[in-house]
């Protein structure tokens, strides 16, 4: 996937599209993770909490320091527990 990341922004300064790489960098970071979010959902249509499970595992990987992040899903009463607990504060959080 990286590989198709370089190509792509290879293509896109051949194209003459302006704008700064690290703006496109964190687009196509950003539709990554939607794909591998729909990916994670076609996988696993038949039981929820194996999906956020699975979604608490992945979500990390896309931000710029994975290591220090972490994920929690609160669903319905469930709360899947992440693979790898990070020691460090939450500084950021995001409730839909």
């Amino acid at each position: 996937m990286a590989k198709d990341r370089i190509l792509l922004l290879e293509q896109l300064r051949q194209a003459g599209v302006d704008g700064d790489v690290n703006f496109w960098r964190e687009r196509i970071q950003g539709l990554n993770c939607l794909y591998g979010v729909s990916q994670l959902a076609e996988r696993h249509l038949d039981s929820v909490d194996a999906l956020l499970q699975e979604l608490v595992d992945f979500l990390p990987y896309p931000w710029q320091y994975p290591d220090a992040t972490c994920a929690r899903i609160l669903f319905d009463g469930s709360n899947p527990t992440p693979a790898t607990k990070s020691s460090r504060p939450a500084k950021a959080g995001f409730f839909f």
